[in-house]
């Protein structure tokens, strides 16, 4: 889930390489500065403030819930009129 901001970085080289799907929402509707994502039993939360932090819960059962609720936004958000003209910033590379 990335908050379209220009201050959250974007690297689509490894998004591909890392097989990355970003699930974008609109800054208005969510400005933290946190980027969530979840591989096989691992959730990564990325803190972007002053200095940026990251936070790894690996817990095949909390990754689980939140794939479950990430599925959930992901749905709904595409099915927005205006998703396909997500990302609207410029982001850092």
């Amino acid at each position: 889930i990335t908050p379209d901001m220009s201050t959250t970085p974007v690297n689509p080289e490894i998004d591909t390489r890392s097989n990355l799907e970003r699930t974008w929402i609109k800054n208005e509707d969510y400005n933290a500065p946190v980027e969530w994502s979840v591989s096989g039993s691992t959730l990564l939360i990325v803190l972007f403030g002053t200095e940026p932090h990251a936070i790894t819960i690996t817990n095949p059962m909390i990754a689980g819930a939140f794939l479950q609720i990430w599925k959930l936004l992901n749905n709904t958000l595409k099915a927005m009129p205006y998703y396909k003209q997500l990302p609207r910033a410029n982001h850092k590379v």
